[in-house]
């Protein structure tokens, strides 16, 4: 039993089902959908959480030797498992006359313009900026089809991998996202409490491409990026690399989405090296002090989405987290000098280079503007990020807001 069932099998046939959970201890299914001759041998592994996968095989054996039929169900079991394992980890190759035809029609958006799929996503921010409570509602509004913050979402089985919450805090929070989003018990949300994912380590992806194909889902969550990479210098390239080829991995193999939580700088700019922000599809920083409920989101890098700036508004209550699309407000902030000159220039031009708006010496200085700027909201780059490639940058419709105040 050392192969993935897909989820096609996962949630029509119940021996598929038992599989899954006996080799991962993947729990992808209520016990009361499944028929009844079969909910004993499902509650029987489901009751060990915290098991290894020889005693989780055991407990499924025990709870059936009982039976005149045990020697059938096993076998179900285990043809269930071994049908679908050629199916895992097979890439696609593709021949250049191929190119000449017609390409594959483009998968719709996970999030409309903020999540494509498969594409690799950082969510940057302060502590206590509210960055675990968007993903997490970010999480279940995919999960659910339900828009997010005014988007339209593509439906699909989401997964969270919590290295920082722990399986209590984690646990409270996503209840109470559901209970605000009024979601069904059978959304399909899962989550993995701390479970030291290493990502600088070669083969940690391979059960979470497992685990995904597994629950088909569309949408990994990572919380956090620096308790994914213990021991890794997050400020160089080189150490930083291999734990991006990782997640990009798991977002190719897997065919998703990965959202990964990581923090800001002194400066408001996100954490560690620029090799962050060239190795990610879309990053976006989240400002909103820790007593605020108020919550400004920007790009800050893009590669396949427009650049965007909103706001939200967040409630808590004992029980319940909502969020809601809210007014977008200049940032009360006092811009520098180079600040307003950087907003004016853009104003005038539309769209310029790095060295336009610099024209006197482009230094290390001039580039932590930009991006402090592009971190605030009020610039986006407007190009994608390939290396060698000028960028080229705009004004937000926050920076234009800002533009009238300068």
């Amino acid at each position: 039993m050392n192969a993935v069932v897909n989820s096609a099998s996962s949630t029509t046939a119940p021996a598929a089902v038992l599989a899954n959970l006996i080799n991962h201890g993947l729990v992808a299914q209520l016990p009361e959908t499944l028929p009844p001759e079969w909910q004993a041998a499902y509650h029987a592994v489901r009751s060990l959480p915290a098991s290894t996968y020889a005693q989780r095989q055991q407990a499924f054996l025990d709870s059936i030797a009982h039976r005149a039929d045990a020697a059938h169900i096993e076998l179900e079991v285990y043809e269930a498992a071994d049908e679908t394992y050629d199916s895992l980890g097979q890439l696609r190759t593709y021949a250049a006359w191929e190119t000449l035809q017609a390409p594959p029609p483009a998968r719709p958006a996970l999030v409309q313009g903020v999540i494509s799929r498969p594409s690799l996503n950082l969510l940057v921010g302060a502590p206590g900026a509210k960055k675990t409570w968007l993903a997490l509602h970010l999480a279940a509004c995919v999960a659910t089809g339900l828009r997010w913050l005014g988007r339209s979402t593509q439906p699909t089985p989401a997964l969270i991998v919590d290295e920082e919450g722990g399986l209590q805090r984690t646990w409270s929070r996503l209840a109470r996202v559901l209970r605000g989003l009024n979601a069904p018990r059978t959304a399909p949300l899962h989550f993995i409490p701390p479970a030291l994912h290493n990502f600088a380590e070669e083969n940690v992806v391979i059960p979470l491409i497992q685990r995904a194909h597994a629950l088909n889902a569309g949408l990994i969550v990572i919380d956090c990026l620096n308790n994914v990479m213990p021991g890794t210098d997050e400020n160089n390239v080189l150490s930083v690399q291999p734990v991006l080829a990782n997640l990009r991995r798991l977002s190719i193999q897997a065919d998703l989405a990965v959202l990964v939580i990581h923090h800001t700088n002194k400066q408001g700019v996100f954490r560690g090296s620029s090799a962050l922000a060239s190795g990610v599809d879309h990053m976006l920083l989240v400002q909103s002090p820790p007593q605020d409920t108020r919550i400004h989101l920007s790009t800050i890098k893009a590669r396949d989405v427009e650049p965007l700036s909103l706001a939200a508004q967040a409630s808590f209550t004992p029980d319940a987290f909502t969020l809601a699309l809210a007014e977008q407000q200049v940032p009360s902030a006092k811009l520098s000098n180079s600040a307003r000159a950087v907003l004016l220039t853009l104003a005038e031009l539309g769209e310029a280079a790095t060295s336009q708006l610099a024209p006197q010496r482009v230094n290390s200085r001039t580039r932590t503007l930009i991006y402090e700027l592009a971190a605030a909201g009020y610039i986006a780059r407007t190009n994608p990020g390939h290396r060698g490639t000028p960028a080229l940058y705009a004004l937000t419709p926050l920076g234009q807001v800002a533009i009238n105040h300068v």
